[in-house]
């Protein structure tokens, strides 16, 4: 009998960030990496628990502050708070919005749960799918 090697039990899993990215975005693949999340993303992976960004070049005469260049992503069946865009509830499907924040599912991929039973206006806990 064959068998695979298990590469990720748990998560976070990191991944290059193509785009700039805040902790707590909806990302998803991107051309060589993870960008923020579209609206109604079909190719969502998780959320982004870090910030990241390319690297930019040096500057003559300038700082360049640099963001780390690698993001760590939670995934499926991890639980975190997801600033949303509107009142959300207890059990409601959660897909992405333009800026990558969570919304009401309506199309592309499902994001999560929600599996908070009291949502604010603007926050809720989201099991990941």
């Amino acid at each position: 009998m064959s068998a695979i090697n298990i590469v990720t039990e748990r998560g976070p899993r990191t991944f290059k960030a193509v785009k700039d990215i805040k902790g707590g975005q909806i990302v998803m693949a991107g051309d060589g990496g993870v960008e923020p999340a579209t609206a109604d993303a079909e190719k969502v992976i998780g959320v982004a628990i870090t910030d990241g960004g390319p690297q930019t070049a040096p500057e003559d005469n300038n700082l360049v502050v640099q963001k780390p260049e690698h993001v760590a992503v939670a995934y499926s069946g991890m639980e975190v708070y997801l600033e949303t865009t509107a009142q959300l509830t207890f059990g409601d499907k959660v897909g992405a919005d333009a800026e990558g924040k969570a919304k009401a599912y309506s199309a592309g991929s499902v994001v999560g749960v929600v599996t908070d039973q009291a949502p604010s206006a603007t926050r809720a806990l989201v099991r990941l799918d």
